[in-house]
């Protein structure tokens, strides 16, 4: 008599979703239009660096107009997430993905996306930022990860953060995020080089400081030093205080931080120690409201980004519609749905350590 095992018939693994697995599970068909995607459209790049920056003057003018306390605070908050959308193209171009060369990715982004941030904890080197970025794509949630190393070290990936110690953290952030430009650290990865060294560098000392043997680090670093100078100058020139304090600064270091801190802490799904990107990584689609507020692109489908990174924000929408074709493909979830899951982890984490014997 034949077994239950035989009966059951020959055991089939569970997918393991990978960029590599994904691309085995594609049509020829749909890889080509996703391969498509992924090509740079130049005039496009540009025409969007021109919308945010548009978007960033219109509000500074409102505000000038309008002239009322309750209106500069939405004026503020409007600017941080115009600043977060500098930010995404700043990561789109780390990928090469805005401008057919480069140079031209690298060129554009230092200026239209790193150097007047003003040397944010964020945002203090394209260099090193795309240095750092492809190590996390490489290595996800290994400990060759920068990333993942970093968010173990704040203890990140043994807790859950459910919708109200998410806002505390995120607030947290923003409040302290000029004081991290005096007391935090950058990480650092020298060129070619196989390893980031973690809290490298004092980030105020990383503008002042020489880069001995890294001749694209120091050429940025210049670059950076006579940029706020002629800045400052023609800020002081123009007696332009009040828009570069009020409208500019402020929401650089107080609201964009806690808009980071809440894609940081939610993008990935820190305590889930595996490869697959199912699992470890969150797709979450972006409402009107969050792209009136948190950006005008939509950095929210992160697992499509980890199948395709050369596919820029702007296109991920698009990128999805080819992968829903695919077996392996999981609907992004709502910003509420998110939420709902984070209060769901942290109340079933909480219930398996009430259970775990003492």
């Amino acid at each position: 008599m034949p077994s239950r095992e035989a009966d059951a018939g020959p055991q089939v693994e569970p997918l393991l979703l990978t960029p590599q697995t994904a691309r085995s599970l594609l049509s020829n068909e749909h890889w080509n239009q996703v391969v498509r995607l992924g090509q740079p459209r130049p005039w496009r790049s540009a025409w969007l660096y021109f919308q945010v920056y548009a978007a960033i003057l219109l509000a500074m003018l409102l505000e000038h107009w309008v002239d009322h306390a309750a209106f500069t605070v939405l004026a503020i908050v409007f600017i941080a997430g115009r600043q977060h959308s500098l930010y995404i193209l700043n990561h789109d171009a780390s990928h090469y993905g805005l401008f057919k060369s480069p140079r031209t990715n690298k060129a554009v982004a230092t200026l239209l996306s790193n150097l007047v941030m003003f040397h944010h904890p964020e945002a203090w080197s394209f260099v090193q930022w795309r240095r750092v970025h492809v190590f996390h794509h490489m290595y996800l949630f290994s400990d060759d990860d920068p990333n993942y190393v970093g968010r173990r070290m704040r203890g990140d990936v043994e807790r859950e953060y459910p919708p109200g110690q998410l806002a505390l953290a995120c607030m947290k952030n923003g409040l302290s995020a000029i004081w991290q430009l005096f007391v935090g650290r950058q990480d650092y990865v020298p060129p070619k080089g196989r390893v980031t060294s973690k809290g490298h560098l004092n980030h105020l000392q990383a503008l002042f400081c020489r880069f001995e043997g890294d001749r694209e680090t120091e050429i940025e670093r210049w670059v950076k030093l006579g940029f706020f100078a002629v800045a400052l100058a023609l800020i002081a020139y123009f007696h332009a205080w009040r828009p570069f304090l009020l409208l500019w600064l402020l929401p650089m270091y107080t609201v964009y931080p806690m808009i980071l801190s809440l894609s940081d802490l939610t993008e990935h799904r820190w305590t889930e120690k595996t490869d697959d990107l199912n699992d470890n990584t969150r797709s979450v689609k972006t409402s009107a409201a969050l792209r009136i507020w948190i950006s005008m692109l939509p950095r929210g489908l992160h697992r499509e980004h980890h199948i395709y990174p050369r596919v820029i924000a702007v296109d991920l929408p698009r990128l999805a519609a080819i992968l829903r074709q695919a077996s392996f493909y999981r609907q992004p979830t709502s910003f509420v749905g998110m939420l709902e899951e984070l209060r769901q982890r942290s109340e079933n984490r909480s219930m398996a350590t009430e259970g775990q014997p003492t």
